[in-house]
């Protein structure tokens, strides 16, 4: 190939390289803001995402077809074991997705669940006002400390989700008075909007003062 030739085929080829490069910079925002519009409408949902009202969670559509598949489902989605939480909820009769939804409801609010090596409690659970970070031994004791809670000498004989809170919903004859969450509202909501999530097609909508977040019904002396 002679110099001529050479020399029209490189203006030929940065003449391409000219115009993809112009193309590029066309799609590319160049306001920030435009950017990061762009990317939000890409995620319809995210974990922690909260209501357009700011007054819960946001759950995310489930597919599943039974309340069993919808509670791995969304266990998926917040990078939990379901196996590991059905294990401590059937070994303190506690009703399948109830655990899930507490540890959904305690990071709400901007506290982000996040990873801490060797802290094993991903999810706030027992943080305190502070934001002190409550580290447990392990994934097992971490699920374990809520089982046991709920099933304490003080909230041992709560039945319904709606005795849970200071929501102001509980109206079973043998609450005590004592709870498991100190928030008077956006606990209680984002509990409803999971466990609706997982329930709402068998249970229709469910209510906090009639939900028994026990497997079975259990009398304590």
């Amino acid at each position: 190939m002679d110099l001529s030739k050479k020399f029209k085929l490189s203006i030929v080829l940065c003449g391409i390289i000219v115009f993809i490069i112009a193309m590029i910079d066309m799609a590319i925002p160049k306001d920030k803001c435009e950017v990061k519009a762009v990317i939000t409408e890409e995620i319809e949902w995210y974990p922690w995402k909260l209501t357009e009202s700011w007054d819960s969670q946001e759950i995310p559509e489930l597919t599943g077809s039974t309340s069993h598949e919808k509670f791995k489902e969304l266990a998926y989605k917040y990078w939990l074991n379901p196996s590991a939480i059905w294990e401590v909820e059937n070994k303190y009769n506690i009703r399948e997705g109830v655990i899930l939804a507490i540890i959904i409801a305690e990071t709400s609010w901007g506290k982000f669940g996040y990873w801490i090596e060797g802290c094993w409690n991903y999810w706030n659970v027992w943080n305190n006002d502070r934001w002190d970070r409550y580290c447990f031994e392990s994934q097992e004791v971490w699920l374990s400390k809520i089982g046991k809670t709920l099933s304490n000498q003080y909230l041992g004989t709560t039945q319904t989700l709606g005795c849970l809170s200071k929501a102001w919903s509980c109206t079973w004859w043998e609450d005590k008075g004592h709870i498991y969450a100190s928030s008077d509202w956006n606990w209680e909501r984002t509990m409803l909007n999971v466990l609706n999530a997982i329930y709402g097609e068998e249970l229709w909508e469910i209510q906090p003062e009639r939900f028994n977040v026990r497997r079975t019904f259990t009398i304590y002396q």
